[in-house]
């Protein structure tokens, strides 16, 4: 009987002090008052140092995205987002993938290549890519489809 007891009052303790915890935590969509409508994550972000000082500085990014999100909106939303993230310096160079196998590892960015060689780790981007570009205020766009279509724009300013 001791033991009922004790079980019932264990379990009302929990059950309440559960339910009071929960009514307690914040909702998710307190925590982000922002949340993207699409999944991406920056996998590369390095800034090239320029001769002339600050001028002709590059800034290059690479971004997973997910294959699913890959559209003319989306990749707008995703370029400006970008663009705000990193304000300088003049040059912005982003690309774009949305399947993990055409991004090099870090060994394979880091080790170099020269242009004659044919060794590469360069593959065959069988899926969608874009690559983006910001040379000041001038901003261009080049969607490479995996079925082997081009589309070039610009963004306005």
């Amino acid at each position: 009987m001791r033991n009922l007891i004790f079980s019932i009052l264990v379990f009302f303790f929990v059950g309440v002090g559960s339910a009071s915890v929960y009514a307690q935590s914040p909702k998710r969509t307190e925590y982000n008052s922002f949340r993207s409508k699409f999944r991406y994550v920056v996998v590369y972000s390095d800034l090239e140092r320029s001769v002339k000082k600050g001028k002709y500085d590059t800034r290059f990014v690479d971004v997973l995205i997910d294959k699913r999100a890959f559209s003319v909106q989306n990749l707008r939303i995703l370029f400006d987002l970008l663009s705000k993230r990193f304000p300088k310096p003049h040059t912005l160079f982003v690309t774009v993938y949305t399947d993990l196998e055409d991004i090099e590892t870090p060994e394979e960015h880091e080790r170099g290549r020269f242009s004659e060689t044919t060794d590469s780790t360069d593959l065959p981007n069988e899926q969608d890519t874009a690559i983006f570009t910001r040379e000041g205020r001038t901003k261009n766009v080049v969607i490479n489809y995996a079925n082997g279509d081009v589309d070039e724009f610009d963004i306005d300013r």
